[in-house]
């Protein structure tokens, strides 16, 4: 199922970061950022960014120099990155049922029936191609070729 969590906020936390130190740079050019010095920056917890850059690297998004001067840096340019490919790296396929992940077979076998199969998704194809437009640079440039949603109504919480 697809959501914000927390994993996907630190992985974005740490590739911003690493965007922001590249510019276009990429590997050599680049110089790898500290793990440990990213987490007292940001006031993260050290273990759990560790794991994410795990899951980025087992993916290819970032890899790591070890050494006294090491540390991580992108293996791609940041407009070669998009927010799909982050957000799959970290949470697995984009889903925003937990049946429109599965096969119908595996529906089937596990008795869930997805009915509303059909129509949510178009609603998960669009999610889907809304995320692939959009680049690590598009976030680190605070801007978006096209807004993902419009806001149709202001909620307000009810007390």
């Amino acid at each position: 199922m697809f959501h914000l969590t927390r994993k996907i906020d630190y992985g974005l936390v740490l590739l911003l970061e690493l965007a922001e130190g590249s510019e276009d740079a990429i590997k050599a050019e680049a110089k790898p950022l500290s793990l440990r010095t990213l987490a007292k920056k940001r006031y993260l917890s050290f273990l759990f960014l560790q794991k994410v850059a795990m899951d980025l690297r087992k993916h290819g998004l970032i890899e790591a120099k070890r050494g006294k001067v090491g540390g991580y840096y992108l293996t791609k340019k940041p407009t070669e990155i998009t927010l799909k490919e982050i957000f799959e790296a970290l949470e697995g396929p984009i889903s925003v049922m937990h049946c429109l992940g599965m096969t119908v077979k595996e529906n089937l076998v596990h008795e869930v029936g997805c009915h509303s199969r059909k129509a949510l998704n178009m609603l998960n194809d669009d999610m889907k191609q809304s995320l692939n437009r959009i680049t690590l640079a598009d976030f680190l440039n605070n801007q978006s070729p096209t807004p993902i949603l419009t806001p149709i109504r202001h909620v307000t919480a009810r007390h």
